[in-house]
């Protein structure tokens, strides 16, 4: 429900669907929102990073995969491959 919120169906369609109030969906995004952003800031920086860029559609969308070498998990996917891109992340 929150990824389905988060692609862009509007609240009132998501109550409709789960027969629930849209101040619920509004809520359950709320809260989940908030607990990502925690998950996140809780993150340990990795000590052994590793980067790589990728293409998501014939070579003219570009993604960056930043991954914990360390712990062999990814750390993070960013769009764009260029400095610009990717100058808000770093």
């Amino acid at each position: 429900m929150y990824q389905q919120h988060h692609d862009g169906i509007c609240a009132s369609t998501l109550a409709w669907r789960r027969r629930l109030g849209q101040a619920t969906i509004g809520r359950i995004y709320a809260q989940f929102t908030e607990r990502k952003a925690k998950e996140r800031m809780s993150l340990q920086c990795p000590t052994v990073l590793g980067i790589d860029e990728h293409s998501l559609h014939r070579k003219q969308r570009f993604a960056t995969t930043f991954c914990d070498l360390k712990n062999r998990r990814v750390f993070d996917i960013t769009p764009g491959k260029s400095d610009a891109d990717l100058q808000g992340f770093l």
